[in-house]
């Protein structure tokens, strides 16, 4: 359907599986232990600007993964190298918060993941004295967002950052391509992505984001355009 994909990644027993829940009521089973979720869980997600996106939770990353078990893992993990977009959410009450981040960058350069964009959101607030909120906040790092998957704190920001992400370089786009446009319905395909398909006596009714360099091409057909906010 081309709808873009978001994957949740972080360190094994980050929230990752509570986030999911959260955004999507998908009860997906939650427990504090290490690969509480071994097979990726998808669900549709529906965006405040009314984009619909797809959400996969997936395996939690660990730390010098023994041999045996790296090749299970291996292509579960490689579906994250189709996402469209990265969340990264990290447990910032643990002790060893840095060094589970770093583990997880070094994993997406491993499986081919390096180049998607990603946000990163630090997780588990509730979890922290007023002292080391404050300090976490003080050394925040541009675009990083503070949440609390568990009690729904920050999930709105995250929600906004997800659609301007995904969308900063689209265009929203309502158009009526003729039959004789099969080209053009071919890349809104192939290029964008489609929110609705209908077809007409006239055309291929299509609406939904294109890149910004190729809105041109379908301006003729147009019905309805404005830019992504």
């Amino acid at each position: 359907t081309n709808v873009p994909v978001v994957a949740l990644v972080g360190y094994t027993n980050a929230g990752k599986s509570t986030l999911l829940n959260t955004l999507t009521n998908a009860n997906i089973y939650v427990a504090d232990q290490l690969f509480a979720t071994l097979d990726p869980t998808t669900r549709q997600l529906e965006l405040p600007s009314g984009q619909t996106v797809v959400l996969t939770d997936t395996v939690g990353f660990i730390q010098k993964l023994p041999t045996q078990l790296a090749a299970a893992f291996r292509a579960t993990l490689e579906e994250i190298a189709e996402a469209d977009l990265l969340v990264h959410i990290v447990d910032i009450s643990h002790q060893n918060a840095a060094q589970q981040k770093k583990t997880v960058l070094e994993t997406l350069l491993e499986i081919g993941a390096g180049e998607i964009p990603i946000i990163t959101a630090y997780n588990k607030l509730d979890l922290l004295t007023q002292e080391e909120l404050e300090h976490v906040r003080g050394n925040l790092e541009n675009q990083a967002l503070l949440i609390s998957a568990k009690d729904g704190i920050g999930i709105s920001a995250l929600l906004d950052t997800i659609g301007r992400e995904l969308f900063a370089t689209y265009a929203e786009l309502d158009v009526l391509l003729p039959y004789d446009q099969g080209q053009l319905v071919s890349l809104f395909h192939e290029k964008g992505h489609v929110q609705k398909l209908e077809h007409t006596e006239k055309g291929v009714h299509i609406s939904g984001f294109i890149p910004k360099e190729l809105q041109a091409q379908f301006t003729p057909f147009l019905r309805k355009a404005h830019k992504v906010k």
